[in-house]
């Protein structure tokens, strides 16, 4: 996090969501290349943004459908996996080592807003 100045931040209902673990990779899921930024905080619960690797500058909608969404994000609390049913990602700049942008979205039981990224992949 330190070496590459990467940043993360959201709120989870309404309360900061600190990371003390950060990491951004390329990875292929079912045929597909994604972004994905996985941040952890200090009890480690854990939030995830994907990203499919072909998309550029924009706002992606999140509607819980992982087959057709080219943009997904999920909150693990407890153990337990929380995934979007709503929300939205905005990729504000792009190049073929980093990554930025903002994110919001709504999971069965939290809300998570004022999410923002920057991070090297």
């Amino acid at each position: 996090q330190v070496e590459t100045g990467d940043t993360f931040y959201a709120k989870v209902n309404g309360v900061e969501f600190v990371d003390v673990d950060l990491m951004a990779i390329e990875i292929g899921i079912a045929g597909q290349d994604f972004i994905s930024i996985g941040a952890q905080d200090a009890a480690l619960n854990s939030m995830t943004v994907a990203v499919r690797s072909n998309v550029g500058a924009g706002t992606y909608p999140i509607t819980g459908n992982v087959a057709t969404d080219l943009v997904e994000a999920s909150y693990t609390f407890d153990d337990e996996d929380f995934n979007a049913t709503s929300g939205s990602v905005t990729i504000t700049s792009k190049t073929a080592t980093k990554i930025k942008g903002t994110f919001s979205f709504v999971t069965s039981t939290f809300n998570v807003t004022q999410g923002s990224f920057e991070v090297e992949y």
